[in-house]
């Protein structure tokens, strides 16, 4: 019976340290998810920046070489 009893708490022990090593784990896993998120929310917004930044440009062109500015340089 008291055997039994130890198996039992042995169990209990590796079981409770096995739950402990996944809660690290996930915690671990969560941190790196966040840093992750971070990372794609300022690549979003560069590109964001970005795609303003061409939009402008095109239309400015576009308006340059096709509208009254044109006759300026021809």
């Amino acid at each position: 019976m008291e055997s039994q009893l130890t198996e039992k708490e042995k169990a209990a022990e590796r079981q409770s340290a096995e739950l402990q090593e996944a809660k690290t784990k996930a915690a671990s896993l969560e941190a790196e998810i966040t840093s992750l998120q971070s990372q794609v929310d300022s690549l979003l917004q560069a590109v964001t920046e970005k795609e303003a930044l061409v939009s402008h440009w095109r239309v400015f062109f576009t308006g340059f070489t096709h509208g009254r500015e044109r006759d300026w340089y021809e």
